[in-house]
């Protein structure tokens, strides 16, 4: 199954960086991030089912004890938009991880045949801003806790993880530097770059799959910049 190895490989590069996230979540500066920037988030349908599922599975987890933080409490406010109900815990930096994990799910659960349609390309407006949000709330002594967790592939392309970065290097959304990729791609552990190399195969997997006929593949793979790519991506070998 597809999306069981894919969401194996996540995990398995979440717990690459387990030690910093840990640490970014235990920091007293990430017990309580709701800012007026997310709160303002969550004017979206999108984003309001992402936190009632992210409250389902993290209250579940408190009560099993995978989880830290107690689950915050929730109420709809005048304006449609979420307030933080004084009744349950505090608004986590370790729950609003899992609020974006279940923005990217709803991500990939609006592609078209693997492509991003113009919802999922909404949704993924919505988490960008909300990592964003993530990365500025939990700053301390000038460095982003939550952005030292996710490490190189946040530091340049932007990732959760070093899997989502290799994806995004194999079908960017937008023109890359390539000198500053390969430092990043250099940047990584060596587990982390195999990630890396795992994600970019899977993308560009997927990306031929789609192709319409041999000639459109041949003209992908004869591509001197595609092949520089697939270089710092894959290696020499």
């Amino acid at each position: 199954n597809p999306a069981m190895v894919t969401e194996a490989l996540r995990q398995n590069a979440q717990r690459v960086n387990q030690r910093a996230y840990r640490e970014a979540f235990d920091n007293p500066a990430s017990a309580d991030v709701w800012t007026g920037g997310v709160r303002g988030l969550t004017g979206s349908d999108s984003v309001q089912k992402a936190f009632a599922d992210a409250l389902q599975e993290h209250s579940e987890d408190f009560i099993a004890k995978r989880a830290k933080s107690p689950p915050p409490s929730f109420k709809v406010g005048a304006d449609g938009m979420l307030d933080v109900d004084g009744a349950g815990g505090k608004v986590s930096l370790e729950f609003l991880d899992r609020v974006q994990k279940t923005l990217r799910d709803q991500v990939e659960a609006a592609k078209i045949n693997g492509r991003m349609s113009n919802r999922a390309t909404r949704i993924e407006g919505f988490r960008n801003q909300l990592l964003d949000e993530m990365d500025r709330a939990s700053t301390v002594g000038g460095e982003s806790l939550y952005g030292k967790a996710r490490g190189q592939a946040r530091a340049f392309f932007d990732a959760e993880d070093s899997y989502e970065a290799g994806m995004k290097f194999a079908s960017p959304q937008k023109t890359m530097d390539l000198a500053r990729a390969r430092q990043a791609i250099e940047g990584m552990s060596d587990i982390e770059r195999e990630l890396f190399r795992q994600g970019y195969a899977a993308a560009l997997i997927d990306k031929i799959a789609k192709l319409p006929d041999a000639k459109d593949v041949e003209a992908l793979l004869n591509n001197r910049a595609a092949r520089q790519n697939l270089r710092m991506a894959l290696g020499d070998d």
